[in-house]
């Protein structure tokens, strides 16, 4: 299961020699040990954010439209993978939506996550843009798509592509800000939400989940509410350092 690499826009964006060499050309060193050992199973954490920019709900089959850095090598890793037909190498691309929720080691630049900290913290939250969609999952069911991708025959996932997350959790940027006013007014927090109309986020991506339900029998079982409420509730029992 390679889920290593270099993650989010701002990070990849760095130094796009490195970000390159770690998230791309560490795959193919992977895929070569794999096939090496004859391991019957390579899953690869890939994005959904490949697709980028779309207007309308796109699937495992639509035109990738990528508009950062990470994304492009999301893609050039999926092609380094699918276009080697060795025998005893069977690759699964899984797609996750954008992650929310508690970790061990989290993640305060996913939106979801971010607006949460911001409003503990800060007791202000900024929705900018607002109006663009993007997918979301809870970590814990990240975690059990790639369980059932495991335990998946072989003949059902082998080169097959899933996005991983649920069609009820497409939302507009937007509409997180309801969720997470309610969830923090439950630890007496009263937050303000500002809103800025210019928009520096280019992605624009509606997604269906609908394959990986058919396929494997997937279908994430926690919500935006709970994975906000973790991250409060943790935040209180001070888990989280400034570190």
């Amino acid at each position: 299961v390679h889920l290593a690499g270099i993650v989010g826009d701002p990070a990849s964006s760095l130094d796009e020699k490195m970000t390159r060499h770690m998230n791309v050309f560490s795959t193919r060193i992977l895929k070569e040990t794999v096939k090496a050992f004859r391991i019957p199973k390579f899953i690869f954490a890939s994005s959904c954010s490949v697709y980028g920019y779309q207007e309308n709900t796109v699937d495992e089959k639509s035109t990738l439209k990528p508009v950062s850095l990470y994304a492009k090598t999301k893609i050039d890793s999926e092609k380094e993978l699918l276009s080697d037909t060795s025998d005893y190498f069977h690759p699964t691309i899984l797609r996750f939506a954008t992650v929310y929720g508690h970790s061990r080691r989290p993640r305060f630049d996913l939106v979801a996550n971010l607006f949460a900290a911001k409003s503990f913290v800060e007791n202000k939250i900024t929705v900018t843009g607002g109006s663009q969609w993007r997918p979301f999952v809870h970590v814990k069911d990240v975690s059990q798509a790639i369980i059932k991708t495991l335990e998946a025959p072989q003949e059902k996932i082998s080169r097959q592509i899933f996005n991983v997350g649920s069609d009820i959790q497409n939302l507009q940027i937007k509409d997180l800000a309801n969720p997470v006013k309610k969830t923090a007014a439950q630890f007496k927090k009263n937050v303000k939400v500002e809103i800025k109309t210019k928009k520096n986020d280019h992605r624009n991506y509606k997604v269906s989940f609908k394959k990986i339900k058919s396929v494997i029998n997937f279908e994430p079982l926690l919500t935006i509410e709970e994975g906000l409420n973790e991250i409060f509730e943790n935040f209180t029992k001070g888990k989280y350092s400034e570190k």
